[in-house]
């Protein structure tokens, strides 16, 4: 669970989380089942959250008991507690910009920096060292046990005044120098949870090499758009590397985000909100999630027009995996056939085998030769927008 998504913020509850808001989640979360609790962006300020980075102390204000009041309980239930970065920025009155201003340099690229900020300079080991200090205190005093890194790439600020033989040198030096900053957090603290919150522009190799979790970008609370992105980025990057955020309790809108990390927005003090039945859903979660570093068969064509969307996560060593199809609401532009059901093949399995058979949304279990599975089964889901998650097992 991300802060943000708290109190229906929909990605926006920020500046405005505090311990007062946040204590209350905590256990529901803990009872649920939940494994990483995150406060994202504006803890360390009382002003716009977007203003204030580069002076990376919690706000006493917001926190006067610091975050152990959060981290303790999590870390007795063994979950993570997080807390959010985006070390290469600084605004306004951050005070490295005085006090070390040869570790700084301006820039004029939009965004977090809001055309008046500056970028620590990565490629300095002293300004890297500070860094990690800061981080370091938050480990060390504060209970964090997940590293949440966020940022964006500077490259117009740069290339500016390069000579044509050197364009690109000073952009190698400065993003090795940001690797660096991360493998040496990763060396002093084995055990800490690495998650990527940089979305597109920095899903690269390197990138995903050293982190655990990856968003793919800046949009979310879309079951369609979760499916796809499922889908395309399952065709390169190991299953279950992104980070779906889901306000979804429904089995359509929540398992549309079964393919990845998930990150749940409920709010758990609303009226008929059940903690029970969302721990329900995050055990099958877990039960799945297993699947997701195995192979990917699509089951259908990519488009948010199909009436059909599915692919399946097999793993060949555990002779098991699972599948998802999803009826979503008649289109005007239909690409696949929209019929009543649904013809499931699946992939990858031992035609002579037998496996058991168990479909999630009626608790409905079957036996089939691997044979009879590629051949087809056919789905009924009644009326869109509707789900039905298929896992098998060898017997």
């Amino acid at each position: 669970m991300n802060a943000c998504f708290t109190h229906h913020g929909d990605g926006a509850f920020l500046e405005q989380a505090d311990a007062k808001n946040l204590l209350p989640e905590v256990q529901p979360f803990i009872q649920m089942g939940g494994e990483a609790f995150i406060i994202d962006a504006g803890w360390y300020g009382a002003k716009q959250w977007s203003a204030c980075m580069g002076d990376w102390r919690y706000s006493r204000e917001k926190y006067p008991d610091g975050f152990r009041p959060i981290a303790d309980p999590l870390k007795a239930a063994g979950s993570a507690f997080g807390i959010w970065f985006a070390p290469e920025v600084l605004n306004e009155g951050a005070p490295l910009i005085t006090e070390h201003p040869e570790w700084v340099r301006d820039s004029e690229q939009e965004g977090y920096l809001q055309n008046r900020g500056k970028v620590l300079r990565m490629e300095i080991p002293e300004a890297r060292l500070w860094l990690l200090s800061q981080v370091e205190e938050l480990i060390n005093e504060q209970g964090m046990t997940l590293y949440r890194q966020d940022g964006c790439n500077h490259e117009s600020d740069l290339r500016e005044g390069e000579a044509d033989n050197r364009r690109g040198i000073r952009e190698i030096q400065y993003i090795r120098g940001l690797y660096a900053m991360q493998d040496e957090l990763r060396k002093r603290h084995p055990q800490l949870v690495m998650e990527a919150a940089l979305g597109a522009p920095r899903i690269d190799l390197e990138t995903l090499s050293r982190f655990h979790w990856h968003q793919p970008c800046e949009s979310w609370l879309h079951p369609g758009l979760d499916q796809c992105q499922t889908y395309g980025t399952s065709l390169w990057m190991p299953g279950g590397s992104l980070v779906f955020y889901n306000q979804s309790t429904d089995n359509y809108g929540l398992w549309s985000g079964f393919g990845g990390q998930l990150s749940v927005a409920w709010e758990p003090s609303d009226p008929g909100f059940s903690v029970e039945a969302a721990r329900r859903q995050l055990d099958l979660y877990k039960r799945v999630r297993v699947f997701l570093s195995g192979d990917f068969y699509p089951l259908t064509p990519i488009s948010l027009e199909e009436a059909w969307m599915g692919y399946q996560f097999h793993r060949l060593d555990l002779k098991s995996g699972c599948a998802f199809v999803f009826k979503r609401v008649k289109s005007p532009q239909v690409m696949y056939p929209e019929d009543e059901t649904f013809n499931l093949q699946l992939t990858g399995l031992a035609p002579g085998s037998r496996y058991r058979v168990h479909f999630a949304s009626s608790s409905r279990d079957t036996t089939s030769t691997g044979a009879e599975l590629a051949k087809g089964i056919v789905l009924n889901l009644g009326a869109p927008p509707t789900a039905e998650l298929v896992i098998y097992q060898a017997i």
